[in-house]
């Protein structure tokens, strides 16, 4: 999956889709698929906002050289709330939102029912 492939890369609609598909994955609680965290630290590494990607690229490399455990929980918040900061401040410069999409609070959005 690439961010880029995502219609208006809405970084919050690959957050709740891939939260979802992890969901079903889960067997077991607390049961997490080898190397899932590794793959959304990957994924989330392929904006096309320079700043999102590096502030990920330093994620992948303190799980290998400092040995940081995140969650997947983390690692989609981390996505979720760095791109919502970067909306705020006009500072996320991938593809532009759907002029249909909603705001509120000084945040762009898809509406959670139209899609």
């Amino acid at each position: 999956m690439n961010l880029t492939n995502v219609i208006g890369e809405y970084v919050d609609k690959s957050v709740s889709q891939l939260g979802g598909d992890l969901l079903r994955l889960k067997g077991p609680p607390d049961h997490t698929p080898m190397g899932i965290v590794e793959m959304l630290i990957a994924v989330f590494q392929t904006s096309s906002v320079d700043d999102f990607n590096q502030l990920f690229k330093t994620l992948r490399f303190t799980t290998k050289l400092e040995k940081k455990t995140y969650k997947v929980e983390d690692i989609l918040r981390i996505a979720e709330t760095t791109y919502k900061e970067l909306l705020v401040t006009d500072e996320w410069t991938g593809t532009t939102t759907d002029p249909s999409a909603l705001t509120a609070g000084g945040f762009q959005g898809e509406c959670y029912n139209c899609g």
